[in-house]
């Protein structure tokens, strides 16, 4: 099977793998991304057939498959948090602020069945590897589920062109250009996070 097609085992029968979803019913499974960019990063797949065809940008027109989806979206973002507070806490013990996490959908997707990614916005996972992997989170190639339904207007609902540059921008972190230089914003990502979390 083609690896645009690597998201139907959980879709089809999520039972049969326990070790990557982390929930299931009828409408959605949520899973561990196998290729996580942030140090939590889980899957919301909708599990009907005829959605989980369409781009996000078609599917979540409809305002009933939105609505649907929304409280799946919040408790992936329960289980984002859980996940990371299993493993990383703050050093100066102030639970109250807790992690931001990201729910989005890619402009043009990697993968062919419809998926809602939620991570967290550290951009420190194993697999952040390259400037389009940065990139795809942290510009409008990210669609924001709070964005949809997009307006008709928006490039991104036609323009594949226009959102695929959008990987190829300068690297920006905390309102610092960093051109090109991964390797150097990466290590300050890090040096960030390090100083306010700590592995339990």
């Amino acid at each position: 099977m083609s690896f645009k097609y690597a998201l139907v085992p959980y879709i089809r029968a999520p039972e049969k793998h326990p070790s990557v979803v982390l929930y299931y019913d009828e409408n959605v499974s949520i899973i561990k991304d196998a290729f996580p960019k942030g140090k939590v990063h889980l899957l919301i797949l909708p599990r009907n057939e005829e959605t989980s065809k369409k781009r996000s940008q078609e599917a979540f027109k409809d305002e009933k498959t939105r609505k649907l989806l929304e409280g799946y979206v919040n408790q992936g973002v329960e289980l984002a948090h859980k996940a990371f507070n299993k493993t990383w806490k703050r050093i100066d013990g102030d639970e109250q602020k807790k992690m931001k996490i990201i729910v989005c959908c890619h402009s043009v997707p990697s993968l062919n069945n419809l998926h809602i990614h939620v991570l967290t916005t550290d951009m420190c996972g194993k697999n952040m590897k390259n400037k389009k992997h940065y990139n795809s989170f942290t510009t409008e190639f990210a669609i924001k589920f709070d964005e949809f339904p997009l307006k008709e207007d928006d490039y991104r609902l036609q323009d594949k062109g226009r959102c695929e540059s959008l990987l190829k921008q300068d690297l920006v972190y905390n309102g610092i250009n960093y051109k090109g230089s991964f390797k150097k914003m990466q290590a300050k990502l890090h040096d960030d996070f390090d100083k306010v979390y700590k592995h339990i």
